[in-house]
């Protein structure tokens, strides 16, 4: 850059060498006097054409005011250097080719004996442009990590940032505007010389140098130098920028010493294929010496015909990134070696190379040959596989994997694994499989795969070829006798240790039934210890509803909590047979639901309240006397949790239950007489006495009755609202009726009326089911038929016996009711009671005098003779007390 003019200069021969342009004007009128120096190039006119213009004419029309303000301005004022007007922009002159930005140094100046304003232009368009580009590049580069600085052409910074300034120990401002010599030391300019000269020259120029920040500690840097150009394109000066590559160094280093020390050959070649680096068992292996190695490239190495695939290896190897493959190579003296070779591209010195390890194979190209035959004619099934997306794909399959799978090996290689199942496997078990042998686990796993001849078990193994690209054999083991044993082994423990518990159950079932004085008691005790063990989760009692036939709920128990049944529970009808209680009812005999997944309404659903978790389903029929009055329903919640040894324990359960049910029914006859009372309404039935109550709208009641014996019943009636001779007329139209007298007088309430007559039904009732009749209360028509049954007979078949004698009976209500019953001294005691002393001593009396006996031992009057009073009362005393006596025996004694 040439030097700034100032002061003040009194000759023009001063000027003649400047090339810039000169031009003299007039203080006081800004006429220009004289032209010289570079004007033309400068202005694109002869200094003549300038003379006797205004020095404002040099600039743009249309900012002239500026200029003159400017050049007025500068007369009075010290010499000085103009590049820009008060408003900051800058100062141009007007040429043919446009507006060119000048730097103008001015100053007064004596020139002939006149004073003079002299301006000296200089065109500053490309230090400006230089100016614009070294600004870009400082704002780009100041606060990046990476060292970069600027030179001129005279190797004068021109900036650089603080990364750059570091090592050196400079700041920026030390640094700007010095020579590389002064900043670096001639020792290392003198080095770098060379590559700067070639930059400055328009090469970019590369090459590694090591540096020591002021820490003490060493970097090696790659430093690279761009050349600076102007806007027409020709080099002022160099852009310097460096890269860290310590670590990439320490690496190749790094590498070049393992080289040596692999047992693998190890190439580090060019792009074009010439080796760069060899290491020394690669010298061992092949025969040649290093340098000849140097000479060579891979596809001299290969043997035919793998040379031919050098090409489009390494072709892979720049869209991949790397490759893994196996080759032949061949040795100085022809020796072949299979290797695998696993190439790589990296950064070698700073370039592009491959890096391929050679590893000898051999002894695994042998096991792979003798692994074949065993592959062939091992009794497993294998198949050979490698992962594709995560997808196990076949390789190969040896024969007993084609038999045992019934699949071809043409047709299934390059498929999916799962192809040759006749299922899918589950998508976890699969998951798992691959994860395990991806990770590379020891796989040792039993499953279960799908063959022609069905599901069969196998212990499925792993054996690893190339874990890294994901090759293993899988070895398929048929084990499914063995599974099978195992099956039926814990199969037969589970049901024994169920069959203990179950027996446990059973034995603290009968310690509860112990201290069980009723049929409720009995079932809560049974409900509540099963749904207590660990095997069942609900127990419920069922019985049949007397009108509708359906399975009801007496007693239920979840969670060891025996509970009263739920309101209009129904489990399933016994008459359709739906649920396993209503057929327990129906058939009589154990019902199983195993599965209960299968069909829902094979079992019999609970309300929501006490809706179980339940699998399978059991119900036991409760019988007495052959006939079933109720059935104990057990759920589990696990699918076939009743075997055959656990029903016959359940069985014996339900006999139990029986038992105690009956034992305790059985104490109670021994104590009392308990009976079902069965309340039927007979109002428009066939019925005995219905139609003459509702045909004489009178009011009959029966009192007592006699038989049935030989298909007749004698019935004692009270009957009132009709006059006694039309009763007894239409009582004897009946054609069943075979006697009807009046009893006594009739009486403001009625009269009592003795009848026998022929009822086949009373009679059945009787003889098949000990059930009589024990009233009837009728009212013009309508009313009831009482009926007394043990405990122990079917009610529902007593309903069906009426029913099919008379479809309108219906049975209106149930009920148990408690008859006395009475011991000997009991009744000695009562009788006692309800005698006078008077009676005691003549009954007394006529008893041991023979009284009683046949023939008699005494008469009436000798009664009377002992006991001091007429015949006729101890006839009237020994009346009273049989009606007493008798009374009680036969329960009239109300």
């Amino acid at each position: 850059m040439a030097p700034n003019i100032d002061g003040v200069v009194s000759t023009a021969d001063d000027f003649e060498t400047v090339p810039d342009a000169i031009v003299y004007a007039d203080p006081e009128t800004g006429e220009i006097v004289e032209a010289t120096g570079g004007v033309a190039e400068l202005f694109g006119r002869e200094p003549a054409d300038l003379v006797g213009r205004n020095q404002t004419e040099l600039h743009p029309a249309g900012e002239r005011d500026a200029y003159r303000e400017r050049f007025e301005a500068q007369v009075a004022a010290e010499p000085t250097v103009l590049d820009q007007l008060p408003d900051g922009s800058p100062i141009y002159v007007r040429t043919p080719e446009g507006r060119v930005p000048v730097e103008i140094n001015a100053c007064t100046v004596e020139r002939d004996g006149r004073t003079l304003c002299r301006g000296v232009f200089r065109d500053v368009t490309e230090r400006l442009h230089r100016d614009r580009i070294r600004e870009q590049y400082r704002e780009a580069v100041e606060s990046t990590a990476s060292p970069i600085a600027a030179v001129d052409a005279d190797y004068r910074y021109l900036f650089a940032n603080e990364a750059y300034c570091e090592p050196l120990d400079h700041d920026q401002e030390d640094i700007d505007g010095r020579t590389i010599r002064e900043v670096l030391g001639p020792s290392v300019f003198e080095s770098i010389r060379p590559k700067l000269e070639a930059g400055l020259a328009g090469e970019t120029c590369q090459y590694e140098t090591e540096r020591t920040f002021p820490s003490g500690e060493s970097r090696v840097f790659e430093a690279t130098y761009s050349p600076l150009r102007t806007a027409a394109g020709e080099v002022y000066g160099l852009i310097a920028s460096l890269t860290d590559v310590t670590e990439r160094t320490k690496r190749e280093r790094e590498l070049e010493r393992l080289f040596d020390g692999m047992e693998d050959a190890a190439f580090v070649h060019h792009l074009d294929g010439t080796f760069e680096v060899v290491n020394e068992t690669a010298v061992d292996r092949y025969g040649y010496t290093e340098a000849e190695l140097r000479e060579m490239s891979p596809r001299e190495l290969d043997a035919e015909p793998e040379a031919e695939l050098v090409g489009e290896r390494i072709e892979t190897i720049h869209e991949t990134g790397s490759i893994v493959f196996e080759t032949v190579h061949e040795s100085k003296s022809g020796q072949r070696t299979p290797v695998e070779i696993s190439s790589a591209l990296i950064q070698y010195k700073g370039e592009p190379a491959i890096l391929s390890i050679a590893r000898d194979i051999s002894r695994r190209k042998e096991s792979e040959r003798k692994f074949e035959v065993l592959f062939n004619n091992a009794s497993d099934a294998m198949v050979h596989t490698a992962f594709r997306d995560d997808e196990p794909i076949v390789r190969a399959i040896n024969p007993a994997f084609a038999d045992l799978f019934g699949v071809e090996e043409s047709t299934l290689v390059g498929q999916p694994l799962a192809a040759a199942f006749h299922t899918r496997a589950s998508a976890y078990e699969m998951g798992e499989i691959n994860r395990r042998i991806r990770a590379g686990d020891p796989l040792r796993m039993e499953i279960q795969r799908q063959t022609p001849d069905g599901a069969r078990d196998f212990l499925l193994r792993s054996i690893p070829v190339d874990p890294e690209s994901g090759e293993y054999y899988r070895v398929y083991t048929d084990i499914t006798e063995r599974k099978e044993r195992e099956r039926t082994l814990v199969r037969q423990r589970d049901e024994l240790g169920t069959l203990n518990r179950l027996n446990e159950l059973i034995l603290a079932v009968i310690q509860e039934l112990v201290a069980a004085d009723s049929r409720s008691a009995i079932e809560r005790v049974v409900c509540r210890e099963l749904a207590a063990s660990p095997l069942f989760e609900f127990a419920w009692i069922a019985e049949p509803d007397p009108e509708t036939g359906e399975a009801v709920m007496r007693t239920c128990a979840t969670d060891a909590v025996a509970s009263e049944p739920p309101e209009e529970f129904e489990a399933g009808s016994a008459e359709s047979g739906f649920g396993p209680a209503g057929r327990a009812l129906d058939e009589g005999e154990i019902q199983v639901v195993q599965n209960t997944n299968v069909n829902p309404r094979l079992f019999d659903q609970p309300e929501e309240d006490v809706e179980p978790d339940i699998r399978s389903v059991a119900a036991v029929p409760l019988a007495q006397d052959g006939t079933v009055y109720a059935t104990l329903v057990i759920y589990a919640p696990r699918e076939f949790a009743f075997s055959g040894r656990e029903l016959a324990g359940l069985e014996t359960l339900g006999k139990i239950v029986e038992f105690a049910i009956n034992a305790v029914r059985n104490r109670k006859l021994l104590t009392t007489n308990t009976v079902a009372e069965l309340t039927f309404d007979v109002g428009g039935s066939a019925l005995p006495l219905v139609g003459i109550s509702s045909a004489l709208a009178c009011r009959i009641e029966v009192e007592g009755s006699v038989g049935p014996t030989d298909d007749r019943i004698t019935l004692y009636l009270e009957v009132s609202g009709c006059p006694p001779e039309q009763f007894l007329e239409r009582l004897r139209d009946e054609e069943d009726v075979a006697h009807a007298a009046l009893l006594g007088e009739p009486t403001a309430e009625g009269y009592r009326v003795e009848t026998t007559m022929d009822c086949e039904l009373l009679r059945t009732l009787e003889t098949h089911h000990k059930a009589r009749l024990r009233a009837i209360e009728l009212d013009a028509g309508v009313g009831e038929y009482v009926v007394d049954a043990p405990l122990t007979e079917n009610v529902r078949e007593i309903v069906d016996r009426l029913q099919a004698a008379d479809p309108a009976v219906s049975l209106t209500r149930k009920r148990e009711r408690e008859e006395r019953v009475e011991t000997a001294p009991q009744l000695a005691q009562a009788l006692e009671a309800d005698m006078t002393d008077r009676q005691t001593e003549i009954l007394q009396t006529a008893l041991l005098s023979g009284y009683f006996e046949w023939p008699r031992d005494s008469t009436a009057e000798d009664v009377a003779d002992t006991v001091g009073i007429s015949s006729s009362t101890v006839q009237y005393h020994l009346r009273n007390v049989q009606k007493t006596v008798f009374g009680r025996l036969f329960g009239r004694d109300e």
